[in-house]
């Protein structure tokens, strides 16, 4: 009886808020996931968050859920790709294989597509779940054509210490300011420039770029003859969200 008098007395202490990402996301951008506590429940408690994905007016396509969690001291708790890491492992339930397969084949980013996801916050209690809240929006999914990268051209061999590196922006343009994070590493022996990207130390890493061009300044590290380097270009929102990255191009 304890019970059922402390669940329904949370399903009035907890307000379930989320923002929805841009037209170009993956999984993990759709948690921006705000809980808010509105009074200290009388004992231990337990929680978890799932969001349910569907398609526009038609099926779920996947369930993704956290580990239990509590709110502890903190009366708010914001759940967001930069601290997804401290409510995983995060498990994921794919409804349609099918979804599943295309999802991979781009790279995580959601196909073109308009659809709804329910955030649910659940009480976990011993041994069964029930929800305690949810919200609920819709999501209109579109095809971005990516950053195009113009020079240092890929596979070139260079003579310049400090060259200009171009591209042309993502189509169409978000709403608000664009800004570019450019990477430059160098690429080490049998690697491929996409593997020196993700595990070098990068020379540069710039992220407040606000045109569709950077030139190497003497104030970075040297470039040396005879070594290889790999450069990418990532697009971000005003907001802070992913939307849209390059190819990885390498140069001499």
């Amino acid at each position: 009886m304890f019970s059922c008098l402390l669940f329904g007395l949370l399903q009035a202490q907890v307000t379930v808020t989320a923002v929805p990402p841009g037209p170009r996301f993956t999984l993990d951008d759709l948690w921006q996931v705000t809980l808010v506590e509105n009074m200290t429940p009388t004992k231990e408690v337990w929680l978890s968050v799932s969001l349910n994905v569907y398609e526009q007016a038609g099926p779920k396509i996947l369930t993704t859920t956290s580990q239990k969690f509590q709110f502890g001291k903190a009366a708010i708790i914001n759940i967001n790709k930069t601290n997804l890491d401290n409510y995983g492992p995060i498990s994921t339930v794919y409804h349609q294989r099918s979804f599943k397969n295309e999802l991979a084949k781009q790279g995580g980013i959601f196909p073109s597509g308009d659809y709804k996801v329910e955030v649910i916050c659940n009480y976990e209690g011993n041994g069964f779940s029930e929800p305690l809240g949810k919200y609920l929006y819709n999501i209109n999914a579109e095809l971005v054509m990516p950053i195009q990268l113009v020079s240092v051209f890929n596979n070139d061999t260079i003579e310049d210490a400090y060259p200009m590196f171009n591209w042309t922006p993502p189509y169409p343009l978000p709403t608000g300011n664009l800004t570019y994070e450019i990477v430059l590493t160098e690429i080490k022996p049998l690697e491929t420039p996409i593997a020196a990207v993700k595990r070098n130390q990068p020379l540069i890493r710039n992220q407040q770029v606000n045109q569709n061009s950077l030139i190497y300044t003497t104030v970075e590290p040297k470039l040396i003859a005879g070594k290889e380097y790999a450069w990418q270009v990532n697009a971000y929102t005003e907001r802070g969200d992913f939307y849209s990255g390059s190819e990885t191009w390498r140069f001499i």
